[in-house]
């Protein structure tokens, strides 16, 4: 309708994003915005820099892989420890750190103290997350 914002929102695993149909297809707002400021479609896929589906501002807005947008998660919601990449190991009772890179888990240790192993996190994060090396939630 004239006058009226265009869209509808829609709920995909645990964010919101707004998509448009056109021609009988559902396309991603953040995704046409791409298009109207660069004059093509993504090639892959979008980062929401904030990690706010609905925020598509052009200066909130990257083109990225699957492995990049990975590099942007905030804390789980259900995160025991309270950061991220740190969750408890049973078998060595301690707090173990991990990453990904590229789809492949690496091991950065277990430790007594779940800040430990945060720590070591955040420096194998800056070192391998180069498309995002500090984590959303300390932005």
């Amino acid at each position: 309708m004239a006058g009226q914002e265009a869209g509808a929102t829609v709920k995909l695993k645990h964010t919101h994003y707004i998509h448009i149909q056109i021609d009988r297809k559902l396309i991603y707002l953040h995704r046409l915005a791409f298009l109207y400021m660069t004059g093509a479609m993504p090639p892959n896929e979008m980062d929401h820099i904030d990690g706010n589906g609905l925020n598509n501002k052009w200066e909130n807005l990257r083109a990225c892989t699957r492995s990049e947008n990975n590099q942007n998660h905030a804390i789980r919601s259900d995160a025991r420890s309270g950061f991220v990449g740190v969750g408890w190991h049973n078998q060595a009772g301690k707090w173990r750190a991990r990453i990904k890179l590229n789809g492949r888990e690496i091991f950065l240790g277990c430790f007594d103290d779940p800040k430990e192993a945060s720590l070591a996190y955040l420096a194998a994060k800056n070192k391998v997350h180069v498309f995002n090396p500090v984590p959303r939630a300390m932005v």
